[in-house]
């Protein structure tokens, strides 16, 4: 599988929670996708990395037996805290895709 970046502007949001994290979990655990996805959250509360790690596992809803799988993907989870109006954003984007 090639190498995929997602990058979820509004990742704090409900719709974050309700489909795409669920969606994107479900996908790589049918093996839909690589786990090896990055995903990186752009939001505009201040979280840290492992903060919106946890954020995500709890809407994704992963079982005990899917923690593995779960891992795998979270190690290529990161957040990036801006307001979307601001080109230091988009820089710090660049940066992180780096």
């Amino acid at each position: 599988m090639s190498p995929l970046i997602f990058i979820i502007f509004g990742a704090t949001g409900d719709l974050t929670h309700r489909k795409l994290m669920p969606a994107i979990f479900s996908l790589v655990k049918k093996e839909k996708i690589s786990p090896d996805i990055m995903v990186i959250g752009v939001g505009r509360r201040d979280l840290s990395d492992q903060s919106f790690r946890e954020a995500m596992h709890e809407a994704a809803g992963v079982s005990v037996d899917d923690s593995k799988i779960w891992d795998q993907l979270a190690a290529n989870m990161s957040y990036v805290k801006g307001m979307f109006e601001d080109s230091h954003l988009y820089e710090e984007l660049v940066t992180r895709l780096d």
